[in-house]
């Protein structure tokens, strides 16, 4: 992309959204001294979508998953995003855009950056590799709020340790779930299989990686409350238990 900016209108056709939008998210852009609106690294995305964040209330747009959408929006793979990646990807994922279109593209842009060998096919192992870092940030804004309402530490690590136990199984299973989009049994998703998938509307597994922010949310919640419905809370006889972990 060259350094001279497309006009405003431009931007709004090419990525179905407002003019007035176009001036929000680049104002967004240019936050943190990037008067230019020059490609930014993954430290200066992150100040870039929490300003999105602020702005629009979004949760795909939660700094906290700014590793996840930096390689989702960095369409080229040259390790920065620029602002026509921006916002695309804003448009995209914060359901901006003006048309049907929004759906698909975030699946197609999704599965380029599971599909890291580039072969067009998802295996299962970068599946799982994908997955693991959704649930790895998912544990990690769990532990923060944790730590924030006072859980003692002896508790924090035995309700790691229960975690770690099951998580195996939510991998397996939600890989298991996913993998029945691989209609022709040979072992890996195809993009057709995969878009197919989520315009059926019938693969939970999929369609939840659309939303990576709300997912991540709704997967911290799901944690809070697994270890509530244990009957452990920082008050309870239980946490002592944990104390000995």
């Amino acid at each position: 992309m060259g350094n001279k900016q497309a006009p405003a209108s431009d931007l709004a056709e090419k990525n179905h959204i407002s003019e007035e939008e176009v001036a929000t998210l680049l104002a967004a852009f240019k936050v943190e001294g990037n008067k230019k609106a020059k490609p930014v690294k993954l430290k200066q995305f992150k100040k870039t979508l929490a300003e999105v964040h602020r702005t629009h209330g979004n949760e795909n747009f939660n700094p906290e998953i700014a590793e996840i959408l930096f390689a989702i929006f960095d369409v080229d793979k040259n390790g920065k995003v620029d602002v026509g990646e921006f916002l695309h990807g804003v448009s995209v994922f914060g359901s901006l855009a003006s048309d049907d279109h929004s759906k698909e593209e975030k699946a197609r842009m999704i599965f380029a950056v599971i599909d890291r060998d580039g072969s067009g096919k998802i295996s299962r192992g970068e599946f799982r590799r994908y997955l693991s870092k959704t649930v790895s940030i998912a544990k990690d804004l769990y532990f923060a709020k944790s730590r924030a309402e006072g859980i003692p530490m002896g508790m924090r690590l035995g309700i790691k340790v229960a975690i770690k136990i099951g998580e195996g199984r939510f991998t397996d299973e939600v890989t298991e779930q996913a993998f029945k989009a691989d209609t022709d049994g040979d072992g890996e998703i195809s993009l057709d299989e995969w878009l197919a998938a989520v315009n059926a509307g019938n693969n939970e597994a999929i369609e939840a990686f659309l939303d990576p922010g709300e997912t991540i949310k709704m997967g911290v919640e799901k944690l809070d409350e697994g270890i509530k419905d244990a009957g452990i809370t920082k008050d309870s006889p239980a946490g002592n238990l944990f104390s000995c972990a």
